[in-house]
This record gives C-alpha cells, sequence and structure tokens, in this order.
C-alpha cells in the first residue's frame, strides 16, 4: 500500500511539473533590422542549449516556438559574430543591428543593448554536455533519466541492488565496465550520484565517451557532475 501511495505521489509531482513548465513556455515572434530600418534576411536565430534554431525570412521576421523566459536567446550575424541575451517575458521582438550592438526592443516600451562580439563555444571533444537549462526545459526527475532522454548511445542495467550505467558497451564478461563518475570533484558511483544528488542540483552533466585525461580510470568512460552549491 505505502509503494502505492509513493508511486502515485511521484506521478503526481511529475505531472505537476509538467503542466508548470508548459504553462512558462510561449511563442515568440520578432523582426531584425539593420541601422537604416531594413530588414536583415538569412539571420540566424536560436535558443541556447536547445535545438530551436530559425533563419530570418525576406521581411527580416521569424518566430521561435515553445520557448521559456529562462531561455538565453543568440543571434548569428555575419561569420561568427552575434550576440547573446536572456528572453525574459516578452513575446515580441525588435532587434536592430548596429555595428557593435545589438538593440533589443521587447515591445513594452523598454529597449537594451548588448555587444556584437565573436561568438566563442566551448567545445567537449568526444563528450555531451547536460545543463541545468536543459534539465529545467525538460523536467527529468533524476540524473539517470536525464542522461537516458539527452545523451543517445547510454545503455542501463540495474545488478547488486544499484543502478548501472555503460557508456562504451561490454568489452568483457569479468572485467568491470562501469565508468569513472566525479561529482563536484570527488569520485563516486552511478548509483550513489543517482540516489544521492537531486537533479534540480545539478549545474551540469557531462558524459566523456573516451575518457581523455582521466587515464586508465576512465578506461569505461567519465561522468562529470557538477552540482550548484
Amino acid at each position: 500500500m505505502k509503494k502505492i501511495v509513493f508511486l502515485l505521489l511521484v506521478v503526481f509531482i511529475a505531472s505537476s511539473n509538467c503542466l508548470d513548465l508548459c504553462a512558462q513556455k510561449k511563442d515568440v515572434t520578432g523582426c531584425v533590422v539593420d541601422m537604416d530600418g531594413k530588414p536583415v534576411k538569412g539571420a540566424r536565430i536560436g535558443v541556447v542549449n536547445t535545438k530551436i534554431i530559425e533563419k530570418t525570412d525576406k521581411k527580416g521576421e521569424f518566430s521561435l516556438k515553445n520557448v521559456l523566459p529562462t531561455d538565453s536567446v543568440v543571434i548569428y550575424l555575419k561569420g561568427n559574430r552575434g550576440s547573446r541575451f536572456l528572453l525574459g517575458d516578452v513575446t515580441q521582438l525588435l532587434l536592430k543591428v548596429k555595428s557593435d550592438a545589438l538593440v533589443i526592443d521587447n515591445g513594452k516600451g523598454s529597449t537594451n543593448s548588448v555587444s556584437v562580439e565573436t561568438l566563442v563555444f566551448k567545445r567537449y571533444g568526444s563528450g555531451s554536455v547536460i545543463t541545468a537549462q536543459m534539465i529545467e526545459r525538460n523536467g527529468y526527475l533524476t540524473i539517470k533519466e536525464a542522461i537516458k532522454a539527452c545523451i543517445p548511445g547510454i545503455s542501463f542495467n540495474y545488478s547488486d541492488g544499484e543502478d548501472k550505467i555503460v557508456i562504451r558497451g561490454s568489452k568483457s564478461l569479468n572485467l568491470s565496465t562501469d565508468p569513472l563518475v566525479i561529482l563536484d570533484g570527488a569520485e563516486t558511483t552511478f548509483s550513489a550520484a543517482n540516489q544521492g544528488c537531486h537533479v534540480n542540483d545539478v549545474q551540469m552533466i557531462e558524459v566523456i565517451k573516451d575518457g581523455l585525461g582521466y587515464g586508465a580510470k576512465g578506461a569505461n568512460g567519465v561522468i562529470v557532475i557538477k552540482t550548484k552549491k
């Protein structure tokens, strides 16, 4: 009976989180123009840490679907030049491109300016990264759920009373296939991290399949978890 009540409580919390998240999501439309007010065609507009990316049409207009107020928007201009800014509680945007700045009109009578600069994004080699923003957007309940949903080619099993994760496949029937797991700089097991660390406290999860830089311990891959604490 207690188990049934617990499962119902988990379902209720998950449903509530999903409803809250869906209620926050919105569609945002906008237009990109130059200093003379002429539309900028073909500029790429995207949402950081998502697959959402659009191009402006011949009128300089764009539309972003299902975005959150906490999302960061990036606009790519010529080459690798562009700007990033926090979306906030708006549904319409007018973006005016200057030589060294992007003027943002939120449609509510106020404007903001951010610099146009060379956009440099961290490269993680053969690793894959899950951010706190991705966890918030999708309402994952555990670290295991986040990794399973976001990182392809990962498998899970349950043995000896613990959750097991396999990053690089089974090489031997006798040798361990457990990856190296590092939580806030300390080695641990995946089961301990999954059960002891609340997913909402996670700042970043990095899955490194080749284990470069970690020696023999990283032969089965590495999972690096950093919390917000």
